[in-house]
């Protein structure tokens, strides 16, 4: 999955089943489905569920019914994702009468259950769809952070302070995307949202209204690559299967542009980089802003065309 070898993992995958290897992650036995009720179990973390749940629309095509298990605090937003039709949970809030299934799949499992090539990923962006207000053109670039993991897995993380360079780039607004305040520091000021650290569908709608998320591989990648809002995402060396090896853009997520670290541990290139990509597209902005102006029309080029300069 790594190097991008899907038909050969899903190979594997069958020569394991073969094997009768135990997987305790392993929900669906390989039934066919076509007809069936099906439940999806998304029992991994918030961005797995947005990522792999696009594959919801061809799972509904086949089966007769289609159930979406969810941690209760990503209720609210999976309601948005297409393709959901009915939403359940656990805990509290769980149905008082559970629905029935005949087949059960953990989300995790769709790519190998529609036996997916790289070629073939599915709805890579608009798929999460939010109610926020529309982006109205202005002069600063609005610009979502977050730079802090969970605490599972801090080495995706970037220290607070080495994010300063970015802070003195001129002509952005920056708005806190992280679930906790942003440290007290000299001279820098980051917006701040409540919703954005109370709820899941607060953060979204905040990325929706976003014209660039900067982040760790964390939730708000996702959010953001699933509605199709420029990413940058800042990735530590050791990154996950998913973003694979030696590639700046992500075929799962058409909108994200990657910075890797050259070295575990050490930020202070990506955030070079990322920093001078940031000077770079505030001066096309304001470039086209005033062509704009010139040309008395009053609407801004879409802002993908300048915050992907050079990815």
């Amino acid at each position: 999955m790594l190097a991008g070898d899907f038909e050969q993992a899903w190979r594997v995958n069958d020569r394991l089943r073969e094997m009768g290897t135990e997987d305790p992650h392993r929900f669906w036995q390989g039934e066919h489905f076509t007809g069936k009720r099906v439940i999806v179990r998304c029992l991994h973390g918030f961005g797995d569920s947005i990522q792999f749940l696009r594959y919801l629309p061809q799972l509904q095509d086949l089966a007769s019914k289609v159930y979406v298990e969810v941690a209760p605090k990503f209720v609210e937003l999976a309601r948005c994702l297409v393709g959901v039709d009915e939403v359940i949970t656990w805990g509290p809030e769980a149905p008082q009468l559970p629905p029935e299934w005949d087949v059960q799949m953990e989300v995790m499992e769709l790519p190998y259950v529609f036996r997916t090539r790289l070629t073939q990923l599915p709805l890579a962006q608009g798929y999460l769809r939010m109610d926020a207000p529309e982006k109205s053109p202005g002069a600063e670039l609005q610009v979502g952070l977050s730079w802090t993991a969970g605490e599972w897995n801090p080495a995706r993380g970037v220290p607070f302070n080495v994010l300063s360079p970015i802070f003195e780039v001129q002509g952005c607004d920056f708005w806190n995307l992280a679930p906790q305040l942003a440290p007290k520091a000299s001279g820098i000021i980051l917006h701040e949202d409540e919703q954005c650290r109370s709820t899941l569908i607060g953060l979204a709608r905040r990325i929706a209204v976003a014209d660039l998320v900067i982040t760790v591989d964390t939730v708000a990648a996702h959010m953001a690559g699933a509605m199709g809002v420029p990413v940058w995402l800042l990735l530590q060396n050791e990154a996950d299967w998913r973003w694979m090896s030696d590639r700046e853009d992500s075929p799962w997520y058409p909108s994200i542009c990657i910075f890797r670290q050259s070295k575990a541990g050490v930020w202070q290139s990506v955030i070079q980089q990322v920093t001078e990509r940031l000077r770079q597209s505030v001066e096309v902005h304001s470039s086209h802003r005033r062509s704009a102006a010139q040309a008395n029309e009053g609407e801004l080029p879409s802002t993908e065309s300048f915050v992907r300069v050079g990815c």
